[in-house]
C-alpha cells in the first residue's frame, strides 16, 4: 500500500511523512527511513536525505503546527497532532504518480470537506469581520443550485448589487469554489473580495486559470477586481509551477493554509482523516518493520 514513485523533494518528504504516520508509535530512525524509502519507493539514501532536509525546512517554517520533530538521528511523530490541519492536508494531497492509499480521483465528499476547510481558513486569515462560504456546484451548503439564483443569493449575502450580464446555467459555479470577503463597518462598497478555486487534482497549474474576472464583473456589480486564489493541499515547491500559478492567482498551499488556520478541523474532517490513518496503520502493522 505504501508503494509510490515520488517526484522531487517535496513529494519525497510527503511520502516520508505518510510512512511515519502509518508507522504510528514505531521508532523512526533515519536508518529505518532510508530502508523504507529503498524498499517501497526505490529511493536512494541521497534522495531520502533530501526529503528529510525538506521536512526540517517545514518544521522551521510551521513550528508547533508541524506534527513531526526532525533531528539528526530520527523523526518523531507527535500522536497528539494526528488530527491536525497539517496531517489532514497531507492525507488528501495527490502526488504526481498515483498511490494505493488514495482513490484515482477525488470523491465528492473529499472535495466538499476541503472546500469547507478552505472557507474556514480564509475566514481565519482575513479576521473576525470576514465572511467566507463554499460556493462550488453541486452544493450542500445552502446556495441555490441554479446559477442565476445562486448569484442573486450571493449578492444579497454580500450586500452588493447583481450585475446585468447573462448568467448561463451551464456555468454552475463560475469556476469559484469558495468566496470570501471582508466588509468595513461603514457598510459601503469597495471592500476586498476573494474568489477561490479549490483543487485536489494532480494538475493544479491549469486550475489557476478557471476564474474569469471579466465574467464575474458582469454577474456582480464590483467596484474593484476581486483577488483570485488557488487553494491546494499539496506542498508546492519554488520553481516554474509556482511562478505560473502566481501569474494568475495567489497560492494557498499546505504550508500557507496550516499557518493561517486557527480554528482547526471540524468533526467531519477529523472523521475522514481518522479513516485514512486507520487504513494506513492496519497495513503498516504487518508490513512496516
Amino acid at each position: 500500500m505504501l508503494e509510490s514513485s515520488p517526484v522531487g523533494n517535496e513529494e519525497i518528504a510527503d511520502w516520508l511523512e505518510i510512512a511515519i504516520v502509518a508507522g504510528g508509535s514505531k521508532g523512526n530512525t533515519n536508518h529505518k527511513l532510508q530502508k523504507w524509502g529503498l524498499d517501497w519507493c526505490n529511493l536512494s539514501e541521497l534522495q531520502v536525505s533530501a526529503g528529510l532536509k525538506t521536512m526540517e525546512r517545514r518544521q522551521a517554517l510551521l513550528g508547533e503546527k508541524y506534527p513531526f520533530d526532525v533531528n539528526d538521528l530520527a523523526v518523531v511523530f507527535h500522536e497528539s497532532h494526528a488530527l491536525s490541519v497539517y496531517s489532514y492536508l497531507l492525507s488528501i494531497s495527490r502526488p504526481t504518480n498515483s498511490t494505493p492509499w488514495q482513490t484515482q480521483a477525488p470523491t465528492q465528499e473529499e472535495s466538499d470537506l476541503f472546500e469547507e476547510f478552505v472557507a474556514s481558513t480564509l475566514k481565519d486569515y482575513l479576521g473576525n469581520a470576514a465572511q467566507a462560504i463554499p460556493f462550488g456546484w453541486p452544493s450542500k451548503f445552502g446556495r441555490p443550485q441554479e446559477f442565476y439564483l445562486a448569484i442573486e443569493w450571493l449578492a444579497n449575502l454580500m450586500a452588493i448589487k447583481v450585475g446585468q450580464a447573462y448568467r448561463p446555467p451551464r456555468r454552475k459555479d463560475g469556476g469559484v469554489d469558495v468566496i470570501a470577503w471582508r466588509p468595513f463597518k461603514d457598510k459601503r462598497s469597495g471592500f476586498p473580495i476573494y474568489l477561490v478555486q479549490c483543487t485536489l487534482q494532480k494538475d493544479f497549474v491549469s486550475k489557476s486559470r478557471d476564474i474569469d474576472l471579466r465574467l464575474w464583473a458582469g454577474w456582480l456589480e464590483l467596484d474593484r477586481d476581486p483577488v483570485t486564489v488557488l487553494a491546494i493541499p499539496k506542498a508546492v515547491a519554488p520553481g516554474e509551477p509556482w511562478n505560473e500559478v502566481t501569474a494568475n492567482a495567489i497560492i494557498f498551499d499546505r504550508a500557507r493554509m496550516t499557518d493561517a488556520n486557527q480554528v482547526g478541523l471540524n468533526v467531519a474532517q477529523k472523521e475522514y482523516l481518522q479513516k485514512i490513518i486507520l487504513t494506513l496503520r492496519q497495513f503498516a502493522e504487518h508490513h512496516l518493520d
